[in-house]
């Protein structure tokens, strides 16, 4: 798992510098990486918020041997991360709508950067809620002693970044890394899946904002 783990920071390394190459050090680089750094900073803030409450919060229901609580629990927190990122996502989305909101982030971009932004920040918006459950999947699964399709599952960005680099960045543009992401988070999904299957965890559509394990509110 570490090996996947420096495989995984070696591709991510490898991609950025296919960035460079294929773009060079222009303004609309800048805007790329501008955008993702808004987007990741709304997905740490709901990952980092899940880090610190899954995999506590599903031992301590474990401790209790009661499994059918616990998965009540895990079908919570998914239900509770699904509206916290929802609301962030549609938080960014106003922004990205907000001229005054965008000009007061981009000092020193001009207009058409303002523009290019803001259509990176909406396409890139659909990858902050399948990031956020896979956070959650991930802290399932190290609950459960899993690692391995986590530590695959970060491979995702950096294999698929490098691919649409390779074959769609002529037609695209810096574009086609935003779609990246997005296609990215969804196959880290899928790729969890496989791990998920093998163990008695099925979503069932259910929320408690007042469950003190969560403390979702």
């Amino acid at each position: 798992m570490t090996a996947v783990g420096v495989l995984g920071k070696f591709l991510s390394l490898i991609r950025d510098a296919k960035i460079a190459s294929v773009f060079g050090l222009q303004g609309a680089t800048d805007v790329y990486f501008y955008a993702i750094a808004l987007i990741a900073l709304v997905s740490t803030i709901i990952s980092q918020a899940i880090n610190t409450t899954v995999i506590p919060a599903l031992m301590r229901a474990s401790l209790g041997g009661d499994e059918k609580a616990k998965l009540m629990l895990l079908s919570n927190i998914v239900s509770c991360t699904m509206i916290a990122s929802f609301l962030m996502a549609v938080a960014l989305g106003l922004i990205a709508f907000w001229p005054s909101a965008v000009e007061l982030l981009t000092p020193g971009f001009d207009d058409s950067q303002r523009h290019d932004l803001s259509l990176m920040m909406l396409m890139g918006i659909p990858s902050i809620f399948f990031l956020s459950i896979v956070a959650v999947n991930r802290g399932y699964l190290q609950s459960e002693g899993r690692f391995l399709e986590s530590a695959i599952s970060e491979l995702c960005l950096a294999l698929v970044g490098i691919a649409a680099l390779l074959y769609l960045a002529d037609s695209l543009g810096l574009y086609v890394l935003i779609i990246a992401i997005v296609v990215a988070s969804i196959l880290q999904i899928g790729i969890q899946t496989f791990g998920l299957s093998r163990l008695p965890f099925r979503y069932t559509p259910y929320i408690n904002l007042q469950d003190h394990h969560t403390n979702c509110i």
